[in-house]
């Protein structure tokens, strides 16, 4: 449970962990990233994926699942974007009295853990 006190001293939201104020700029390529079709000789179906600026990764193309695999990683900078804007809207709309119990409390949590592992990776 959280400690009353801490929550009632807190009078905003919680102090960004990565993103927000104090957001790091992006050190990944610059989007939007897109899909491009490859062909080898003698290669399987392959998929590239291509920021402005450089190759991100190529992908063989084995099954459904690898593409929906494609389209996600080519998705990741507008979805990075995207969670950012989340995270300053949910801290911009904080209200006093919201304990880390609160749903918006819930939610900031999430995307600020979503915002961290696409900039650090997991730890």
């Amino acid at each position: 449970m959280a400690d009353k006190s801490d929550v009632a001293d807190r009078g905003s939201a919680p102090s960004p962990s990565v993103a927000g104020g104090d957001q790091k700029s992006a050190q990944h390529t610059p989007g939007p990233w897109e899909i491009l079709t490859v062909t080898c000789k003698g290669s399987r179906n392959r998929r590239a994926i291509r920021g402005k600026t450089r190759a991100i990764c190529n992908i063989s193309l084995d099954d459904d699942e690898q593409e929906a695999n494609a389209r996600l990683i080519a998705a990741a900078p507008d979805m990075l974007a995207a969670l950012v804007s989340v995270e300053r809207f949910l801290t911009e709309t904080w209200r006093d009295g919201w304990d880390d119990f609160h749903p918006h409390a819930i939610q900031l949590r999430a995307v600020r853990d979503a915002i961290q592992t696409a900039e650090e990776g997991r730890s």
